[in-house]
């Protein structure tokens, strides 16, 4: 969902900030401080994410993602090991808002793979998504 070309949300709390993404209608809950871990807890799809302010940038490093395959900008096996680090900051004007991520995985990928990203400041109101069930021929 973070590569989506689909406009995103940020909503600012005093412990977390939620992110919704408008691809999907699903919102991600990224905690400001340490939570406890149950170790036993499963590995989800959106895994467990942390974030802190420096210099004025958001940094979420995220970790207990599921394992198997991945599609991002191709298809990727995943392991237990896998983790993300994102850095969102602002432009000069505001008006832009650029993601830089970082996925390490050293049980798959002989290096991590980096991506940047940029959106462009959108006012109006996320739509929601509906997914078309529809029967291949």
């Amino acid at each position: 969902m973070i590569l989506s070309p689909y406009p995103i949300s940020f909503e600012q709390h005093e412990d977390r900030v939620n992110i919704t993404y408008e691809e999907w209608t699903t919102t991600r809950t990224v905690y400001l401080t340490e939570q406890a871990i149950d170790p036993d807890a499963a590995h989800t799809n959106m895994g467990r994410s942390i974030g802190r302010y420096e210099d004025g940038k958001l940094i979420i490093e995220t970790d207990s993602l599921a394992t198997g395959l991945n599609m991002s900008t191709g298809f990727f096996w995943t392991s237990e090991e896998a983790s993300i680090l994102e850095e969102y900051s602002r432009g000069e004007d505001d008006n832009i808002v650029t993601m830089r991520l970082s996925f390490t995985d050293p049980v798959m990928l002989v290096e991590p793979w980096e991506i940047e990203k940029h959106w462009i400041s959108y006012d109006g109101e996320l739509l929601d998504f509906e997914c078309i069930d529809r029967e291949r021929p």
